[in-house]
């Protein structure tokens, strides 16, 4: 435990400190990793909404003893008790929804109001007791403090635990896609459709464009897509190699866009593919429900003909 300031120029510069350090570390992450909640359903940003609220309320509260929920802006039920299971939920609910880059600049802004406002105040009036009938005469210093350095140091440790964790969650989600895509590669290659239909979540949709640009869509059902599949894999041999680099974008930790870039060689040609994957999980399983390339508009109008015209 740190010791504790013994006068005004001690206090200015732990605060200062443990400042820098926490925007050392919110500095460094991107727009993506600021919003990530954590499994608490906290992200980066809520923890710093949350230390702005408590330093308003160490000023409006603490310092200059205005009525709680007058500071917090709360009717006084969720303030009565001093209960912060109570209080921390509703400060999170009003600020879950807000820019990053809002939160950030009202963060800054309280920062300097209130550091202004603690090189103000004299260092004997942080010392005096916060509550006047506290048997302990604990001084409003402890407050200042639980609400500035030691909140700051909490709040980033729990930010770097949280991005730390999100980075091996993204680590083992992008290893099952890359798993998944080797499985169904190597079905690709054997030419295996029934088994390249049982990695599907049906109907499947199907987005393409034809020769003119015009873009064609389709929803697949199994037998449609054993049907498609197969005729355009006619040609594929045991001997074709595919490189692939994919890159995927998860939406939730279900729901993933998977983009290919790749190149893929058989006994007469060689040729790249770019297309699209949306993969979503199903019983703990990867199943791709979206396939999207440019292309196959042409190919897919003419087989639809043909169906309507033998049914005819």
């Amino acid at each position: 435990m740190a010791r504790k300031p013994r006068s005004k120029k001690e206090l200015i510069k732990a605060v200062e400190h443990e400042w820098a350090l926490l925007m050392k570390v919110v500095g460094a992450l991107s727009e993506e990793q600021m919003n990530a909640a954590d499994s608490g359903g906290w992200s980066p940003k809520d923890n710093l909404a949350h230390l702005a609220e408590w330093m308003n309320i160490l000023m409006g509260y603490h310092m200059d003893k205005r009525p709680a929920h007058k500071v917090i802006g709360v009717t006084a039920e969720v303030t009565r008790d001093w209960n912060i299971e109570i209080i921390n939920p509703v400060l999170f609910e009003r600020n879950k929804d807000r820019a990053s880059r809002k939160v950030m600049k009202h963060l800054d802004k309280t920062y300097r109001k209130l550091l202004a406002r603690l090189k103000a105040t004299p260092f004997k009036e942080l010392m005096k007791p916060r509550y006047a009938e506290d048997p302990k005469k604990q001084p409003l210093l402890l407050w200042v403090l639980g609400d500035t350095t030691e909140h700051f140091r909490e709040h980033r440790k729990t930010i770097q635990k949280a991005v730390k964790e999100k980075s091996k969650r993204d680590a083992e989600q992008k290893q099952e896609v890359d798993s998944w895509f080797s499985e169904f590669d190597e079905l690709s290659r054997q030419g295996d459709v029934e088994g390249m239909a049982n990695m599907a979540m049906f109907p499947v949709h199907v987005i393409t464009d034809d020769s003119s640009g015009n873009g064609y869509a389709e929803n697949w059902t199994r037998d449609k897509f054993v049907q498609t599949m197969t005729a355009a894999m006619k040609d594929t041999t045991a001997t074709m190699e595919m490189k692939a680099r994919r890159t995927p974008f998860f939406l939730t930790a279900g729901i993933v866009v998977v983009i290919t870039d790749a190149i893929v060689a058989t006994d007469a040609q060689e040729r790249s593919l770019h297309y699209a994957d949306i993969l979503v999980k199903k019983d703990g399983q990867w199943k791709f429900q979206t396939m999207a390339q440019g292309g196959w508009g042409d190919m897919l109008k003419t087989q639809m003909m043909g169906s309507e015209t033998s049914n005819l």
